[in-house]
């Protein structure tokens, strides 16, 4: 109800889920009766949910972004775990490893929302689309050996007597073991013998069976019923059956988002909400600051443009649903305690609840301010230096620095492509000025493309815009035209 009155006053509805368990939660109206109530319904909504996007999942996406993944997922994950560790360390003097578990969760983001929003705002294909997915296919991924050095952090700590080094080690090697098996034989069998029924309704309940399966299987290894789900997605999306399984349970992905969502609202205790109001919004503003300058930098270092590094940050800066299952574990294993946990939970909400809103703007913030504006000149300059040293696109600025009375093509997807081969066939000189990376790597030493971002007075300067006869603005999106 609640997410639909949201719906309809034009406010993003994951904001209306959020509100709706504060709502009907512990500390709303108390539908639910206690914190452990609301916390066994996100365990379930959890299983769920990160069941669909097991299935979204792809080892062929890893391939696609296989540069971008191991560069801006794997920097951008490194260096917001351990500068939060630092600063955790520094400011609350906890322990090391109890920093080192922070910083797990900061540097997650949520691929539940971030995906729905670029799907529903048809973002996929461009440069901030793709960057931003091989981010979160990292983080995804980086999530398994985060969950699995949760009981080392715990041990090493001293919170967790008896724990035995070898033990833990062993059951990994058998997990490992258990699911390559898995993957490779037993799961594709049994798929296959019920595909063959011709019945839909078996198919479905076998691939629940499998999920449910899963979760329970990897409790028994005490880690979280939430990372088996998930396993257990990516596993049969990778079999001959992945699409329909795909196509069976994707309908349902925005109902247990939904239904994720509103437990997490549950889990929100107002009171303490109230009681710590200050602290929680310094937490949060301190989590949106710090993945907001380390994904913006390490985009804009690997050569794309400020306002996309920007956009990508400002797409990423929420704490996300893989962190809840971390904190959950934590909370188990004595890494964090009720009122740590109360803290990321309020400022976790808080982060989620501004992402939408934040992604609606995109388009109309111009972000006109340069990278690093605030810094002093030496290390702004030093920063530009090393950039041009490691970055893998060079801005070609002779293609444009030398021509008269040209045309100017902004964007070059197919639309600029074939204006591009039209201008070429009449024999009129022009230069190409294209945020895309990629399209500037493969298509450099055939046409006289710059790589920059057209809504910056460098970039247009760089193809000679005093001299040109003609712009030509090939890029999708109204508001993105205007800003140009």
């Amino acid at each position: 109800m609640v997410a639909t009155i949201f719906q309809v006053i034009r406010l993003p509805h994951v904001v209306g889920f959020l509100v709706a368990g504060v709502i009907v939660g512990p500390s709303g109206l108390g539908w639910l009766k206690s914190i452990p109530q609301a916390e066994n319904l996100a365990e379930i909504a959890a299983v769920l949910l990160m069941f669909t996007i097991g299935l979204e999942f792809s080892f062929r996406k890893l391939i696609k972004f296989q540069k971008s993944f191991l560069t801006y997922g794997l920097l951008q994950v490194s260096i917001t775990l351990f500068l939060t560790a630092v600063i955790v360390h520094l400011v609350y003097d906890f322990s090391w490893h109890k920093s080192l578990f922070i910083g797990y969760l900061v540097s997650l983001s949520s691929t539940a929302i971030v995906l729905k929003l670029i799907h529903d705002n048809r973002h996929t294909t461009s440069p901030h689309g793709q960057t931003t997915l091989s981010i979160l296919l990292f983080q995804d991924l980086a999530v398994i050996p985060m969950l699995l050095s949760l009981p080392f952090l715990a041990g090493i700590e001293g919170q967790m007597p008896g724990t035995n080094g070898s033990t833990l080690i062993l059951k990994i090697l058998v997990l490992v073991g258990a699911l390559v098996l898995f993957a490779r034989y037993i799961i594709p069998f049994l798929l296959e013998k019920v595909a063959h029924t011709g019945s839909r309704e078996v198919f479905f309940f076998c691939v629940l069976f499998i999920c449910a399966g899963s979760a329970f299987a990897m409790h028994e290894f005490s880690l979280s019923y939430s990372l088996g789900a998930f396993i257990a997605g990516v596993i049969i999306s990778e079999s001959p059956y992945g699409k329909q399984a795909t196509s069976e349970f994707l309908p349902l992905r925005d109902n247990f988002l939904g239904l994720f969502f509103v437990s997490i609202g549950m889990l929100l205790d107002l009171g303490f909400l109230m009681n710590n109001f200050g602290s929680v919004m310094l937490v949060a503003l301190a989590v949106i600051l710090v993945k907001f300058a380390v994904i913006s930098s390490v985009v804009w270092f690997f050569g794309h443009s400020a306002p996309l590094a920007k956009m990508v940050a400002l797409s990423l800066f929420q704490i996300g649903e893989f962190s809840f299952l971390l904190a959950e574990q934590g909370l188990r294993l004595n890494l964090m305690n009720r009122n740590e946990s109360q803290h990321f939970i309020a400022a976790a909400v808080l982060s989620l609840g501004l992402t939408p809103f934040f992604y609606r703007m995109l388009p109309k913030m111009g972000f006109q301010t340069r990278m690093m504006g605030f810094l002093p000149n030496t290390i702004v300059n030093a920063a530009r230096d090393l950039r041009s040293k490691w970055n893998p696109v060079r801005n070609q600025e002779s293609n444009g620095k030398d021509l008269s009375g040209h045309t100017i093509i902004i964007g070059f997807g197919v639309a600029g492509q074939n204006v591009a081969r039209a201008l070429k066939t009449l024999k009129v000189p022009y230069t190409i000025v294209e945020m895309n990376a990629k399209s500037v790597k493969d298509f450099g030493n055939r046409e006289p493309i710059i790589f920059g971002d057209a809504t910056q007075d460098e970039s247009l300067e760089s193809a000679n815009i005093g001299s040109a006869k003609l712009g030509i603005l090939t890029i999708p999106g109204a508001e993105a035209v205007d800003q140009v």
